[in-house]
């Protein structure tokens, strides 16, 4: 099993135990997620982007749009516009 299934097991099931919602679980698991490997490898800009985006359209929302969402999406690499050699 992928570490990833390993840690998304745990934490459903500390959840579970705690009793919060999955929505929530979901959330919090895609957040770390993008913060752990998207953000590496985007610009700072694009995060703060997108960070405006989820606040001006709002938690709630933001939280039914990541439910849409696989639980684990794949990261996308994009080239870098400038290399340093």
């Amino acid at each position: 099993m992928p570490p990833t299934f390993m840690v998304a097991n745990a934490v459903s099931s500390i959840g579970s135990a705690l009793r919060i919602p999955q929505l929530i679980l979901r959330a919090v698991l895609f957040l770390v997620s993008v913060n752990n490997i998207l953000l590496p490898l985007t610009t700072t800009y694009t995060h703060t982007r997108a960070t405006r985006a989820i606040y001006r359209i709002g938690i709630p929302q933001a939280s039914r749009l990541i439910l849409r969402l696989p639980l684990y999406p794949r990261a996308i690499v994009h080239k870098p516009r400038h290399t340093f050699s």
